[in-house]
């Protein structure tokens, strides 16, 4: 359906992707700049964006799971509960403080999990299995095998 063989995400879905982070950014930088009520509305205004994008991502992997062969899986399921959760969390939270922490915590945790996947897809892309190692998915300088059919730099 679509041709994927570059590798490379479309401008379209970086623009939709990271557009809804700006009203964050924004936020973060007017914070410095304005008086103790508008700072109030700023700050207010940021956490329930938060807990809003927070809701939005828990359905997004409750939509993919519909996707799933053999149905949702429990991971997807618990990772869908923890973002409701944590959105419901800084959603209520009567301590601005907290639930700015809890924001940055839930934020760089999702980028910490994206920049995992990542990496574990790159790994698998560069490493070739040898005939040797069929289950065994490493970089090409942790392969040990003396095996002349390996198809990996030993």
């Amino acid at each position: 359906m679509f041709d994927t063989s570059d590798h490379q995400i479309p401008t379209r879905s970086l623009v939709l992707g990271y557009l809804p982070m700006a009203p964050l950014v924004i936020a973060g930088i007017l914070v410095w700049f304005v008086g103790p009520l508008t700072l109030a509305f700023l700050v207010t205004a940021a956490i329930y964006w938060s807990a809003i994008l927070f809701f939005f991502l828990a359905g997004v992997r409750r939509g993919l799971s519909f996707f799933t062969e053999g149905g949702p899986q429990p991971a997807q399921l618990l990772t869908m509960g923890l973002l409701f959760a944590l959105g419901l969390v800084i959603f209520i939270m009567p301590y601005a403080i907290v639930a700015v922490v809890l924001c940055g915590l839930g934020f760089a945790g999702i980028a910490y999990w994206i920049h995992a996947r990542r990496a574990a897809v790159r790994c698998r892309v560069f490493s070739r299995p040898c005939a040797r190692h069929r289950w065994r998915w490493r970089p090409p300088r942790w392969c040990r095998c003396s095996s002349r059919s390996c198809s990996r730099v030993c």
